[in-house]
């Protein structure tokens, strides 16, 4: 967890550990109609990998406490006295729950470990998740308390070493998604739209944080050929602030840091303050204390509320399901309890049925089980959804309104050669290959493409598509491939697949490609493109296809055309940390 785990571990004793929580408090509904409210507080267990604490089921977050909600309704609701009626009744109850670990973070509690070996053990609550509202009633009384003015007596300052002001983090979820966007950038850029005579937005029922996200990620190649710097000055300044906040957003949501994006998505935040000016948004400032707790507390991902807003379904399916909607709190309570037993249950016989398992197993048989998780990255691509074997006429017969397929033989007899030669394929002594018309290929219509990731260096998958009927409409994927340049060096380029098979020769099979190049040269840069941060790509012509081995594909990429220029395609950086850092790459180059 960063800098702040760091600096109070180095201040205990040997054989002394912290022994973290991350606690998150927001209230929902547990009816669609919102009669019912929930304000359940959801701890996670900081010392568990990432991947554990943020998932389901045990080592996730489970339900710890029930906060009591107050009435919104009241009439003194608003005024200064009610406000601190709810804070002190917030506080309380947060006191309360906090009371049975409150004494060992100054004393520390002994735990022998399964290794017979003692640990003292420190808790501490590293980190507050929560929804804007509810860290700010907790940073109210903190900055009050600086000035000698405590009003209500704060929960967190009664546990050591669980500072107020270091607990509370940049939240991505209600900051970012719901709030930055969706209440204020997204509201600005219908209203610009709407100005323009169109349609603002198509009707969506749910505003919720997923959807207001990915809908960021799409609208600024959806606007960027309607809010033109021609047609709409105000709306074209907004495009720009808003291409400045979705690369800053990329950069806060890495899930690995290093000194270089940490530099760079300063920068950006200071790109987006001088785009900012014309636009005062109450949670914008939040922005600046991303990445101080990136560096204080580790990768958004530690402190987003994301994770935990999952843990609401689990209550809201209890109380429609299995409830009878009286004394709600303590029914949900029993009912979440249960289910965490069961779990625990579960994953006991799941262990013993491992055991028993491996007890039948041979010597050898156990150490292949065991290696089974260390094999190393190969990063191939694995074809499948393979489809009847044709031979190359049957091919050119099939395709004949095709133009990508115009003299498909010719070409591929060269390809293979050539491909051949440069790989030092033997051949038993055959050294030119002439594919015959009745020679077969399988098609293949489906690819996954395993690669390390850029961001956190781990295996990734992409899963793409090469249909011509994928739930009836022709689905081609796009990819970045590695290939070299007319001087022999290397490059990366992006294409489009267009047709996946396997050719045997001998006893060589080979896995290829039929692919659009998307390199060919656009020109002068757009100063649209400068000024949104768009990569533009252009297609070939069709007679300038290439033959490519799938083993050459490094992995998969999202291309959405410009609806204004035919032929010319924006690269989508904004899906994925990873495609976002291999385009700063090819930008920076």
């Amino acid at each position: 967890m960063a800098d702040r785990w760091w600096r109070i571990q180095s201040s205990l004793l040997n054989n002394s550990v912290l022994f973290a929580f991350i606690l998150y408090t927001d209230k929902t509904h547990l009816t669609s109609s919102g009669h019912v409210k929930a304000y359940p507080v959801i701890t996670h267990c900081a010392n568990l990998p990432v991947h554990i604490r943020n998932g389901d089921g045990i080592g996730g977050g489970h339900v710890v406490g029930w906060l009591p909600i107050d009435p919104t309704d009241s009439s003194e609701d608003g005024k200064l006295s009610y406000t601190n009626l709810k804070h002190v009744i917030w506080h309380a109850a947060f006191i309360k729950l906090l009371e049975s670990i409150t004494p060992y973070p100054k004393t520390g509690f002994a735990h022998i470990c399964f290794d017979a070996v003692m640990w003292w053990l420190y808790p501490l609550i590293l980190l507050l998740s929560a929804d804007y509202e509810e860290q700010d009633r907790v940073a109210g009384e903190a900055v009050l308390k600086a000035h000698g003015l405590r009003p209500v007596v704060n929960a967190l300052w009664g546990v050591e070493n669980s500072n107020p002001h270091e607990t509370l983090s940049f939240d991505p979820l209600h900051v970012n998604n719901i709030g930055n966007w969706g209440t204020h950038f997204f509201e600005e850029l219908k209203i610009c739209v709407k100005a323009l005579g169109r349609e603002a937005e198509a009707k969506i029922d749910e505003h919720d944080g997923n959807k207001l996200r990915d809908i960021a990620k799409q609208m600024l190649y959806a606007a960027q050929n309607i809010l033109t710097d021609n047609e709409d000055t105000v709306g074209y300044a907004l495009l720009q602030c808003i291409a400045s906040y979705l690369q800053l957003t990329m950069y806060i949501m890495l899930d690995v840091h290093t000194k270089a994006t940490l530099a760079a998505g300063e920068a950006e935040l200071l790109v987006f303050k001088t785009h900012l000016h014309n636009w005062k948004f109450p949670k914008v400032h939040a922005l600046t204390h991303a990445f101080p707790d990136i560096c204080t507390k580790g990768a958004a991902r530690n402190f987003s509320t994301r994770p935990n807003e999952k843990q609401h379904g689990p209550l809201k399916r209890a109380y429609l399901r299995q409830m009878n909607h009286k004394d709600v709190v303590n029914q949900v309570l029993k009912l979440d309890h249960i289910s965490v037993v069961s779990e625990l249950v579960r994953s006991h016989i799941s262990h013993l049925d491992e055991d028993q398992c491996k007890c039948t197993m041979s010597q050898g048989e156990l150490e292949d089980n065991d290696t089974l998780d260390d094999q190393p990255f190969l990063g191939h691509p694995h074809v499948s959804a393979p489809q009847i074997p044709v031979t190359l006429a049957a091919v050119e017969e099939g395709n004949t309104s095709n133009r990508a397929f115009q003299d498909f033989r010719k070409k591929f007899t060269k390809f293979l050669n050539n491909f051949i030669v440069s790989n030092n394929i033997p051949l038993d002594g055959v050294t030119w290959l002439r594919p015959t018309a009745n020679d077969k290929l399988q098609e293949y219509c489906y690819l996954k493409v395993n690669y390390e990731s850029t961001v956190d260096w781990r295996l990734t998958t992409d899963y793409l598509q090469c249909n011509p009927s994928f739930h009836g409409c022709e689905h081609r994927d796009c990819a970045m491939i590695w290939t070299l340049d007319k001087d022999g060096n290397d490059k990366n380029i992006f294409v489009r697949i267009l047709f996946m098979f396997k050719f045997t020769v001998s006893n060589h099979t080979f896995e290829l490609a039929l692919v659009l190049p998307m390199d060919a040269p656009t020109g002068s840069r757009q100063s649209t493109d400068h000024d949104l941060g768009l990569t533009r790509l252009q297609a070939r012509p069709l007679a300038s296809l290439e033959f490519i081995s799938l083993q050459s594909i490094i992995c998969g990429a999202l291309l959405v055309p410009d609806y204004d220029s035919n032929g010319d395609f924006f690269l989508v950086n904004l899906v994925d940390t990873d495609m976002f850092l291999h385009a700063k790459s090819l930008r920076s180059r």
